[in-house]
């Protein structure tokens, strides 16, 4: 029966699927991707507050007559 060693592998750049990452602590890999999944949620909701608040913040501003209003206003006409 043969038994396989790891060797230790140089630290290399590139994607996992080329070079994986030698298998480590379970507790350890759960609390980096809890971080990563924390840091996209992040992400996402400001994507969602910066998507529902641009045409909210230029609804405001032509119905209270800012300066876009304004020069709205002046190419119709009104």
């Amino acid at each position: 029966m043969k038994v396989l060693t790891e060797r230790p592998r140089p630290l290399c750049r590139g994607t996992w699927h080329r070079n994986p990452a030698v298998p480590g602590d379970a507790v350890i890999i759960q609390r980096n991707f809890a971080g990563l999944r924390s840091l996209v949620d992040q992400a996402r909701r400001r994507r969602a507050a910066w998507v529902l608040g641009v045409p909210a913040a230029g609804f405001v501003m032509l119905v209270t007559g800012g300066p876009l209003g304004t020069i709205i206003q002046a190419l119709t006409g009104r």
